[in-house]
């Protein structure tokens, strides 16, 4: 429950794709209708002189693994993930297994290395791996891929909403990559 500044702005517009209000006339819509969002952040905000800027810190899959059981029991049902490598401790794939166990889908971004290499957690038999696919429906040539991806999404030119704070003082961006294909 750190509240800070949204330094990265890549939560919000992850957000912004999962749970972006439809049919309203403003800013964008996603895909979704009625969704409650309960924010979590894995990694943590750091303030120096300069101001609140992000960091994932070396305890981020402890924190990631913390805040996946978090949300799990306060009632989250779907959790969208949008980190990875090509390695992760078991604590991680654990809290993932305790959300399945307790009927949470978990959906991760494939990430976006251009390879067939699986890429952890999406490629974990509990998650859905979500690569990206560009405006006519074909893998993207950054998007990871293979026999341990399970989904395709939209993952460029994705208009979504934005932190609009110091850092980004804009209420909308256009980003890609597979972080915006798992919500979406």
């Amino acid at each position: 429950n750190n509240v800070a500044p949204d330094t990265w702005g890549h939560g919000t517009h992850g957000a912004g794709c999962a749970a972006g209000r439809t049919d309203n006339g403003i800013g964008i819509a996603s895909a979704s209708w009625n969704v409650r969002l309960m924010p979590i952040r894995d990694g943590y905000p750091i303030a120096d002189a300069n101001g609140w800027w992000g960091m994932w810190g070396y305890s981020f899959w402890e924190l990631a693994a913390s805040g996946i059981q978090y949300a799990v029991d306060n009632g989250a049902r779907v959790i969208s993930y949008a980190a990875g490598a090509t390695s992760a401790p078991t604590s991680l794939q654990v809290a993932i297994q305790y959300a399945r166990a307790n009927n949470a889908i978990f959906l991760a971004s494939a990430m976006n290395a251009n390879t067939q290499t699986p890429y952890y957690p999406a490629a974990w038999p509990e998650v859905v791996a979500v690569a990206a696919t560009d405006r006519v429906d074909r893998k993207v040539g950054f998007s990871n891929y293979g026999p341990w991806v399970d989904v395709c999404a939209p993952g460029v030119d994705i208009w979504s909403t934005f932190s609009n704070n110091q850092y980004h003082p804009v209420d909308y961006y256009m980003w890609m990559g597979t972080s915006f294909s798992a919500p979406i």
